[in-house]
């Protein structure tokens, strides 16, 4: 840009506007449209000399008494002189006056000052007045007066030494001896200590702690003595008298812990939860040892519960024991512990057993779960007509190897149809051609039942007109739920919300159909615009909800309150909204703030807020933003 413009001027035209005309600099760039120092370069390049700027710079006492006497900014300095900002700050450090930090210049702008050096140490240290005195006689913050003070190296007063200031107590710090003749030989509390000098017991504490005085630790700091009993004394408690840690601690006078914490430094095995309730109720329960119980565990290969019961304790005490006689637990001897739903609603014992149910299921082929081979104890696993399903799901177990190989050679005994299938065949192929056989039982009507589907006039009464929920709908038709949504979505019904669904569902209030609610507008509208109940209380009248109450109203096309509005009812509050003319007169030209507004009408300062963006007045940004330095 510059160059295009240096082309146009020549230097007749430069002398002909900065000599003879007198024109400046900032003068020319405005009619060139480049800035002044642009201007300045042409003028070197054409040989114009330069005028100098005719500014007067201000004496050390005028910077003085505009800056410190008068506590005009650096930026107000500037427009008097006819400089920058910077200019003005670099005369100040000339001249010896040390520019204002950023917190003394925002109290200047708020026509704030500091204080002082020795104006604080005459308040602080001399007459003795605390930082909450000075913070209002200077109106500045407590937190504010604190960081001067440390700032100029001012130590600040404890908590306790305030105290004694405000209440004009004088407490001399007692000696040493007077302090360990007290805590160590008199035995005294810090609390009791406190209460014969007048101060409170963190003073003491810090007393003791300087003069090097170790304190008391847990209950013997409360003044609390006891008596550590012997081995032999925990011993013919806990273990002959069969006494709990609770009852021997009220005896010693510690916690519970405590007298655990001795019972393992003695070595004398803590009683389980079980051993301790059988203690309590004064069952006398033997624990078998080692060898018995690997005797009925490993040997006999009775299970847990089993063990449990001839002790007469729980399964999971028995648990615990083989845990703690390091005796190797078992794997579990029949899979899962719980049962698996499957398609046609049997429950199975594994996952294996559930794949073959519900392809039999799938393919409409009838059959039989879980029962009794004829003529002898065992179970089979599925029974289709004249054909058994064994599905052997585990390996490498001696008892149930044994168990399997008795129960195929009663099957060739008895020449029983038998398919054999092992988990590693589960989901594949060959599980599938060894149940290929069984096709021929298939009954396509006996496939996946499909029940006759609701029409659309039926499910209309019921679930609109009569407002019945869909599990009720589904227990009449005899189907799930998910089916009746299913049905719904497909015939274009609206679903009802979860709230009106629940109206519905549990009936404990009273849904209102269309017609009522048309009926029922007068009294909506005499309950909420003139008696000005709020949507709660009409709701108890008719047994809804406020949310329903809302929705039934909003039908209707009767105006909701905002919640400024329901709380001056509320409270019973007659508040006028002021006028756009009084809010502008307010916030605009008087200035104050939402707060100040707030407090005149008798409001909040958000609903000042809301009723200044109604009426397009823009907030300002932050009740405190004003030019700094």
């Amino acid at each position: 840009m510059a160059e295009k413009q240096l082309e146009k001027l020549s230097n007749s035209q430069l002398k002909e506007w900065y000599i003879n005309e007198g024109l400046s600099s900032v003068e020319i760039a405005k009619i060139v449209n480049v800035w002044p120092q642009t201007v300045r370069d042409w003028l070197r390049k054409a040989n114009i000399p330069i005028r100098s700027r005719n500014i007067l710079k201000p004496s050390k006492e005028q910077l003085e008494r505009w800056y410190i006497s008068e506590g005009k900014s650096g930026r107000k300095i500037a427009k008097i002189v006819g400089v920058e900002k910077s200019t003005i700050l670099r005369w100040l450090k000339e001249v010896g006056i040390s520019p204002r930090n950023h917190r003394e210049a925002t109290l200047v702008s708020y026509g704030k000052s500091m204080p002082s050096a020795e104006q604080l140490y005459r308040w602080y240290v001399e007459e003795k007045k605390s930082a909450k005195q000075i913070s209002k006689i200077t109106n500045l913050g407590q937190e504010t007066i604190l960081k001067y003070l440390k700032n100029l190296g001012i130590k600040i007063r404890p908590a306790r030494e305030s105290t004694f200031i405000q209440y004009k107590k004088e407490v001399k710090k007692p000696s040493y001896k007077q302090l360990y003749d007290w805590y160590i030989v008199q035995r005294k509390t810090p609390k009791e200590t406190g209460e014969i000098l007048g101060v409170s017991s963190s003073a003491i504490r810090t007393w003791l702690k300087e003069e090097n005085i170790l304190l008391r630790v847990g209950r013997e700091a409360h003044g609390y003595t006891f008596k550590k009993p012997s081995r032999q004394e925990l011993i013919d408690w806990y273990i002959k008298e069969k006494k709990s840690s609770f009852e021997i601690a009220k005896i010693v006078g510690v916690e519970p812990t405590t007298v655990r914490r001795w019972l393992r430094k003695e070595n004398i095995s803590i009683r389980t939860m079980s051993e301790a309730n059988f203690a309590r109720s004064g069952k006398l329960i033997k624990k078998p040892y080692r060898e018995q119980l690997k005797k009925w565990y490993i040997d006999e290969m009775k299970t847990t519960v089993e063990i449990g019961n001839m002790v007469g304790v729980p399964f999971t005490t028995i648990r615990n024991w083989l845990k703690e006689y390091k005796i190797p637990k078992r794997k579990s001897k029949y899979g899962m512990k719980y049962y698996i739903n499957c398609k046609d609603g049997h429950k199975v014992k594994s996952s294996y057993e559930r794949y073959v149910d519900n392809w039999l299921f799938e393919k409409g082929i009838p059959h039989e779960y879980n029962g009794l081979l004829p003529g002898s104890k065992y179970k089979y696993d599925f029974k289709i007509d004249n054909w058994y399903v064994e599905i052997w799901g585990l390996k490498n177990i001696d008892l149930y190897d044994k168990k399997m190989s008795r129960k195929i050679q009663f099957y060739e005994t008895h020449h029983l149809k038998r398919i054999d299938i092992f988990p590693d065949e589960v989901g594949s192929r060959t599980t599938i051609d060894k149940l290929s056989p069984l096709l021929i039982f298939s009954n396509p009507d006996r496939k996946i039942y499909v029940p006759p589907k609701v029409s659309k006039e039926d499910l209309y009464k019921w679930y609109i007109l009569e407002e019945k929920s869909s599990p009720e709908i589904a227990k009449m038709v005899g189907v799930s739920k998910r089916l009746i949504l299913k049905w719904l979505k497909e015939e274009g019904i609206p679903r009802r919300d979860n709230r009106d669904a629940h109206l519905a569902y549990g009936k404990k209030m009273k849904a209102i159909s269309q017609q009522q609610l048309d009926r029922l507008r007068e009294h909506l509208y005499q309950w909420y615009v003139v008696e000005k109940k709020s949507a709660t209380k009409i709701g108890k009248i008719l047994g809804l909800t406020k949310g329903s109450v809302l929705d039934r109203l909003r039908k209707v096309r009767i105006k909701l309150r905002s919640p400024q509005e329901e709380a001056f009812i509320q409270y019973k509050k007659d508040v006028k909204v002021p006028s756009e003319s009084q809010l502008k007169m307010w916030y605009i030209d008087r200035r104050k703030s939402t707060n100040d507004i707030g407090k005149i009408v008798g409001v909040s300062s958000t609903a000042v807020s809301n009723w200044l963006r109604k009426r397009g007045i823009s907030l300002r940004k932050g009740n405190y933003k004003k030019k700094r330095d």
